[in-house]
């Protein structure tokens, strides 16, 4: 670099008055680049690993539909992206080459590929939707959800004993034939296998099942409902049962008393606390809007059926 007298800096180019053109196209080449100007280089590139992938792709069909992908890709994105995110995109054409007839509406198969692939922002979905494929989003959801059962149930079989193993498989195999029969909707399958994987994500903590579904109860009192399925099908084994509605009130005023002392409880939070302390101390079991708080320094106060009943101040 050479810098001139008012500072500026100049490579030796400028400062000769040296001008090399790119050999293929003729434009002026700049920087270090002597033979082949910036897009020309990624045009190379782009042609490079084009080919390479193209030849790893058995089936001609496949490969002439990938080929075509990346001419499309380089001008709409050109060349120089396209180089860079071709091998992105490389599984997908991979898993065509065994994919059945009718794969755009073949949850099993969708399951199986990235579902970024399908995403409206996604230049590959953009393609397909320029040759006239495209598929179902209810297809794609029910795909997504399968997906993500799958990675709960794996998450789960890393997580939990070597006993219980047997059971989750056996139990997502009935309830996902269930769903082949038309009986259950993924989407509930994929509710019970998060929170089945919390419930083992508490046990990897705690090591015990019954601590594990009592620190449940008091964290997220709602999973009771996606986990009964699966507490009805393993009981018989494991001996795994929900807490009784008072045990789990008394756990949930324990872990949002705490929750408030170290950190504060959100408006959602402070009025479950208020319903849980009602049915606790009071015995009188509410719904969110059924009463209205008031707050002093001290103490809570519930407004309820014209009544003001006191609230200690977790």
């Amino acid at each position: 670099m050479y810098k001139t007298s008012d500072g500026r800096d100049l490579c030796y180019r400028c400062v000769n008055g040296i001008h090399y053109y790119c050999s293929k196209c003729g434009a002026e080449t700049y920087r270090s680049n002597k033979t082949l100007c910036q897009r020309c280089q990624a045009c190379n590139r782009n042609d490079k690993r084009t080919i390479f992938n193209a030849e790893l792709l058995g089936n001609s069909d496949i490969r002439a539909m990938f080929v075509d992908y990346v001419a499309w890709l380089t001008v709409n994105v050109g060349p120089a992206k396209a180089a860079s995110v071709q091998n992105s995109y490389f599984d997908f054409f991979e898993a065509l080459q065994t994919a059945p007839d009718d794969w755009e509406r073949n949850v099993e198969f969708l399951t199986g590929l990235d579902g970024g692939h399908f995403r409206k922002s996604s230049l590959l979905k953009r393609y397909l939707d320029s040759l006239g494929i495209n598929c179902d989003p209810s297809t794609l959801k029910a795909a997504m959800d399968l997906r993500t059962i799958h990675k709960n149930i794996s998450t789960v079989l890393t997580l939990c004993p070597l006993g219980h193993q047997f059971i989750i498989t056996e139990f997502f195999n009935e309830r996902i034939a269930g769903y082949k029969k038309h009986r259950i909707k993924l989407q509930t399958i994929r509710v019970e296998s998060s929170s089945i994987k919390r419930l083992y994500e508490h046990w990897a903590q705690s090591n015990d099942l019954n601590t594990a579904i009592r620190q449940l109860a008091a964290e997220t009192p709602g999973t009771r409902c996606s986990l009964t399925k699966y507490i009805n099908f393993a009981t018989p084994t494991i001996q795994l049962t929900w807490p009784s509605v008072e045990a789990s009130t008394e756990y949930r005023l324990a872990y949002l008393t705490n929750k408030y002392r170290y950190g504060g409880l959100t408006n959602a939070e402070l009025q479950d606390y208020v319903k849980c302390f009602l049915f606790h101390f009071y015995g009188v079991s509410v719904t969110t809007g059924a009463f209205s708080i008031a707050s002093s320094n001290s103490d809570i106060t519930a407004l309820f059926n014209h009544q003001k009943l006191w609230i200690a101040k977790p």
